[in-house]
C-alpha cells in the first residue's frame, strides 16, 4: 500500500504536466471545445472570430429535455428594444412543445447602430463583417457545441427583426443557411427590385453588383413567410419611418 502510494504520488507531477500542455495545445491551436448548451434556459457570449471578433453578441437560449442530434434550430431576431432575454423566455414554450432549439442573438446597442441591425450591415460594404454572417457563423456554433446534425435552420424576425431577416434573404443571396424565413411586422422594406431610377435605390432595393439576379432567384426559392398584425395601425408610432420611400410603400 505504501509503495503503490509513493508511485501513485510520483505519477502525479506527470500528468499535471500532461494535463497543463494539452490546455495550452488547446488555447494555442483554438482547439478549446465549449460545453454543450444545459437544458432550459442559457445565455454565452459570442465573438464571432469569422465575421466580427471585436463585436460579442449575447446569445439566449432554451434546449428542451427532448432536445436530440436531430433537433430542429430556430433562430429568433428581437425588435427595436433588443430585449432577447424576453423573446427568449416567450418563446420557450414552443421550443418545449415542438422540441427545437431556440437562439436569441442580442446585437448590442454599443457596437450596432439601427441601420446596422436593421440593414445587417449591408452599408457597411464588407460582406464578410455583415451581421447576416455573423447568425450563419453563430449557427455553425451552436452546432457544434451541441453536436447537431442540422444543415440549415430556420429564422423569425419581428418588427426590427422582421426588417433584419427579409433583408437577409434578400442580401444574402442563396450562401444564407437558413430554409425557411419569416418576417413579421416590418415597418418598412428593401424592395426585391432592381431600380437605379425610382425612390428605391440600394440598399432600399437590390443592386446587381451585390445580388445578381441568377442569384435572387434561386433565394426566392426559399419558403419566407411575411406577417402583419391587423392592430399595427398607428401611424403616428415613434419608430415608424416616414422617410420618402418608406411612405411610397404605402
Amino acid at each position: 500500500m505504501i509503495r503503490r502510494s509513493i508511485e501513485e504520488s510520483a505519477l502525479l507531477p506527470c500528468f499535471r504536466g500532461v494535463l497543463s500542455l494539452l490546455l495550452v495545445g488547446a488555447l494555442v491551436f483554438g482547439k478549446a471545445v465549449a460545453a454543450p448548451l444545459p437544458v432550459g434556459n442559457s445565455e454565452f457570449s459570442f465573438a464571432d472570430p469569422r465575421s466580427n471578433p471585436g463585436k460579442p453578441l449575447t446569445v439566449w437560449c432554451y434546449k428542451p429535455v427532448s432536445a436530440t442530434r436531430d433537433s430542429r434550430v430556430v433562430f429568433v431576431m428581437t425588435g427595436v428594444k433588443r430585449n432577447a432575454d424576453e423573446y427568449r423566455d416567450n418563446w420557450a414554450r414552443h421550443a418545449d412543445k415542438h422540441g427545437f432549439v431556440l437562439v436569441v442573438p442580442q446585437f448590442p446597442f454599443s457596437d450596432y447602430s439601427n441601420d446596422d441591425y436593421t440593414f445587417g450591415g449591408v452599408t457597411q460594404g464588407d460582406p464578410t463583417k455583415w451581421g447576416f454572417r455573423t447568425v450563419d457563423n453563430l449557427f455553425d456554433e451552436i452546432k457544434r457545441r451541441d453536436g447537431l446534425a442540422a444543415n440549415s435552420y430556420a429564422i423569425y424576425g419581428h418588427s426590427a427583426g422582421a426588417q433584419f431577416v427579409h433583408r437577409m434573404m434578400l442580401f444574402m443571396g442563396d450562401s444564407a443557411r437558413f430554409d425557411t424565413a419569416i418576417a413579421a411586422n416590418a415597418g418598412w422594406y428593401s424592395m426585391p427590385v432592381y431600380d437605379s431610377t425610382g425612390p428605391f435605390k440600394f440598399p432600399l432595393a437590390l443592386d446587381a453588383r451585390v445580388v445578381p439576379e441568377v442569384v435572387m432567384r434561386r433565394q426566392f426559392a426559399k419558403p419566407m413567410f411575411i406577417m402583419l398584425g391587423d392592430q399595427d395601425t398607428d401611424t403616428r408610432h415613434k419608430h415608424l419611418n416616414r422617410s420618402a420611400p418608406a411612405m411610397a410603400q404605402g
